[in-house]
């Protein structure tokens, strides 16, 4: 079973451009969250398919985004092995869900 999660608009492969990707609704859920050694990890579950070690980043303005997860390739490049289109209200969600977590996390301790 093939997921497509997303329709690409205008050409493919066109440098410089920003690709504009349609919204998809998704079910998204946060399973885990925790502070690691390099920042804060989470996995998520997006349409019951559980996608692990993903990352909360933050833009060099401050602004929190999801890094997907990715492994170092043979040529020093990074890659991504999972990825999903968010919109900016699907992000906030998965962000405040991680903050969430977080929180209770700290209320336990």
């Amino acid at each position: 079973m093939a997921i497509q999660n997303f329709n690409r608009k205008g050409k493919k492969g066109s440098k410089g451009k920003k690709q504009q990707f349609d919204r998809k609704d998704y079910r998204l859920k946060v399973t885990r969250a925790f502070e690691g050694r390099y920042g804060i990890l989470f996995d998520l579950e997006i349409n019951d398919v559980k996608v692990y070690g993903l990352r909360v980043c933050e833009t060099s303005d401050g602004e929190a985004f999801v890094g997907w997860p990715q492994h170092k390739g043979k040529d020093g490049h990074y890659y991504s092995h999972a990825w999903a289109y968010l919109d900016e209200e699907q992000t906030k969600d998965v962000l405040n869900q991680v903050a969430a977590m977080l929180a209770d996390e700290d209320e336990e301790e």
